[in-house]
């Protein structure tokens, strides 16, 4: 686990039941974000690391059950808002989740690792994304629902596919 770094070992694993024992609604796959959305140039930039059989991976696009998942994030700093707050969602089978906890204060920077890791179960599609904010969103607040879309230029997303089904769309 070195390579994931000593914050995914002290924060555990957090493994995140995404079905819910429940099959996923028709046409959820096609209600996530774009595959991978930029703010101002591209200047906000989401990337995952996955953690397989102690082999490290960036930029994978599928994922198996035991699989671990770091998120690494790019943002520009601002005079406006120089330490925004980071939520990061997992969008899959029409449902969201907040697979790291609440959302957390983030100094901007290049790749910036968030604390903590995660895993994914499953088999459609699912959306990893992360939503900036310039304040710290209220204790409890809703996910977004299957017909909301994630703010516009201040959200990311990646979307990761199940090993055994066919490869997520663009």
């Amino acid at each position: 686990g070195g390579a994931m770094g000593g914050a995914t070992a002290a924060a555990g694993v957090l493994a995140v039941a995404l079905r819910g024992g429940r099959p996923p609604r028709p046409g959820a796959e096609a209600s996530l974000p774009p595959a991978r959305v930029q703010w101002k140039g591209g200047d906000l930039a989401l990337a995952l690391v996955r953690e397989r059989d102690g082999q490290v991976t960036e930029g994978a696009e599928r994922f198996a059950p035991g699989d671990r998942w770091k998120v690494l994030l790019t943002c520009p700093p601002s005079a406006a808002a120089p330490d925004p707050w980071a939520d990061v969602l997992v969008l899959q089978g029409g449902e969201a989740f907040r697979p790291l906890g609440p959302a957390r204060r983030v100094r901007c920077g290049n790749r910036l690792p968030l604390e903590g890791a995660f895993a994914l179960d499953g088999d459609v599609t699912a959306g990893v994304c992360v939503v900036l904010a310039d304040r710290e969103p209220l204790a409890g607040a809703p996910l977004p629902r299957r017909d909301q879309s994630l703010p516009s230029g201040r959200s990311a997303c990646v979307r990761l596919a199940p090993a055994d089904g066919p490869p997520a769309r663009r």
